[in-house]
């Protein structure tokens, strides 16, 4: 692969890295597709020029405020300047990725308001069921506990562990299905049982209940860590459903999230198939913990709650990272008021 041409205007000491930053961009690329689960276009010549340009915009706008911070660090009686030099920092990084910023304008502002933009629900439809909602909204109240209780930063180490897993690259994968699952959603209920039916309602309530148990290890992971019983991700993983419920129960806010999934439905069909009786239009999910007859009206509505509470589920991230927007802003405000800035 050909060399990146060298920026003269950078310094010589910062040339190695925006040389590994570029080279680095077809592997990121490649990620992506993998990710989103197609082949992304191969970059144009001028658009890679005009990738590298907004990079060195963004280190030469940067990288002076972050060597300020360096030159601070451990240093007593310098908050202030700390604060001044993030500000410069988040400008840098909001401009070069495409965000206007008047001069003088409050980035913070702005991060608070990209960070809100991503955490709007979808116009879809289906975001207007109640059980959507209402998920939402108890993720929503859980975040804010979790917030109440803990620090931004413990938060944000226990996500980012999880994160740097292949449990997160598989999770992601599993997202892309139900989010295109969710594309072809039934208008309406319909008329009567058939196989076919049975068999969509099948392969949608499995995928939707291995995504909730998916998502389900992240929230247990979250509320033990701030009630004081934390546990290194391999612990969680190797967590059965039927414990991961009796832990979450026991934290109020997750009640409609719980709630969601029938566990025997779900291991009845990870197993085998239900019994069907098409005369009284009757499923059975025969586990070894026991059966649980649903009609087939029932199946229909329980496996459209479950995969609506999974939707709402898959909206976490975005919401975590407006609310940490929020705790990182009014702490940092907090602290420049007080300093007199």
């Amino acid at each position: 692969m050909k060399k990146p041409a060298s920026r003269k205007n950078l310094g010589p000491e910062l040339e190695e890295l925006r040389v590994s930053l570029v080279s680095a961009i077809p592997i990121i690329g490649n990620e992506l597709g993998s990710i989103l689960g197609r082949k992304l276009p191969r970059m144009s010549a001028r658009g890679r020029a005009s990738l590298e340009r907004k990079l060195d915009q963004l280190m030469r706008s940067t990288i002076p405020h972050i060597r300020k911070l360096e030159e601070l660090r451990d240093k007593p009686n310098v908050d202030l300047e700390r604060i001044i030099a993030l500000d410069h920092v988040l400008t840098g990084f909001l401009r070069s990725a495409g965000w206007k910023l008047r001069s003088g304008a409050d980035p913070w502002e702005a991060l608070l308001q990209l960070a809100a933009k991503q955490a709007i629900a979808p116009r879809a439809k289906w975001a207007e069921a109640p059980t959507y909602i209402g998920v939402q909204q108890a993720l929503w109240d859980f975040l804010v506990h979790l917030y109440t209780h803990a620090a931004p930063a413990q938060i944000s180490s226990a996500i980012d562990e999880w994160s740097g897993t292949d449990d997160a690259r598989r999770y992601l994968h599993s997202v892309r299905l139900i989010e295109a699952a969710s594309r072809r959603f039934r208008v309406q209920l319909p008329k009567r049982l058939t196989d076919r039916l049975l068999l969509d309602l099948q392969q949608e309530y499995t995928l939707s209940a291995s995504i909730f148990e998916a998502r389900l290890r992240v929230l247990v992971l979250l509320a033990e860590n701030v009630e004081g019983r934390p546990q290194p991700w391999a612990f969680w993983r190797n967590e059965n459903l039927h414990n991961l419920l009796a832990m979450a129960g026991r934290h109020k806010s997750l009640g409609a999230v719980v709630s969601s999934i029938d566990r025997n439905v779900r291991n009845a069909l990870v197993h085998a198939s239900p019994v069907v009786d098409l005369a009284s239009g009757t499923c059975r999910f025969e586990d070894l913990k026991g059966a649980v007859t649903w009609t087939w009206r029932e199946f229909f509505d329980q496996t459209r709650g479950l995969t609506l509470s999974v939707l709402a589920m898959i909206r976490f991230d975005s919401l975590q990272r407006f609310i940490h927007a929020q705790a990182l802003v009014r702490n940092l405000r907090y602290f420049r008021n007080t300093l007199g800035g």
